[in-house]
């Protein structure tokens, strides 16, 4: 029987991304320490007390990261989330390559997003730091990623986003024999 094996690794990009990202601690730094020097050791936080930054040891449901497409109701003010989603794919039958895209959503709290002293925006060091680990790199075991695009905004009063299009080579064999 001829069986297409085009849906096959879906959910595997995700998870890859999602542990490419989960693995590095700047971006969990900046994701869950909401001071304006996220990745410094010890710090001092807006109200003046002194913070201790450790290296970031949790689970990664309690790292905010979330394989699923973006949902309000699971925001918090006091640190930032981050979606990753399917978002289209182009799968040409007579071609043994196609792509798929996905989203990147990164949520930052509004009172959090600018980094005092630097100027600098969470959300866009969250978004080079992904863009360090996985674009132009073949980190899916099928080819390789590449960011295409971002977009970014206001998301109501509490929320900005910046989303980031991913997109990832993926096999549209229709033909594999399946025994």
């Amino acid at each position: 029987m001829n069986r297409s094996v085009k849906f096959k690794d879906l959910t595997r990009h995700k998870l890859v991304i999602a542990e490419i990202i989960y693995n590095n601690q700047n971006i969990l730094r900046y994701m869950n320490y909401m001071t304006d020097d996220p990745l410094a050791k010890r710090t001092v936080n807006r109200q003046g007390k002194i913070v201790e930054q450790p290296d970031l040891n949790i689970s990664f449901d309690d790292a905010h990261l979330y394989t699923r497409a973006f949902d309000e109701n699971i925001l918090s003010t006091s640190h930032c989330s981050l979606f990753i989603h399917l978002r289209e794919g182009h799968l040409e039958a007579r071609q043994s390559i196609g792509y798929i895209t996905y989203e990147i959503d990164i949520v930052c709290p509004c009172e959090f997003q600018t980094l005092e002293g630097t100027r600098e925006n969470r959300d866009d060091n969250i978004a080079d730091e992904i863009c360090g680990e996985i674009d132009g790199h073949m980190v899916t075991g099928v080819g390789d990623v590449e960011i295409l695009d971002f977009n970014g905004g206001r998301l109501e009063k509490d929320y900005t986003y910046l989303t980031l299009f991913v997109r990832v080579k993926n096999f549209t064999v229709q033909d594999v024999k399946i025994p």
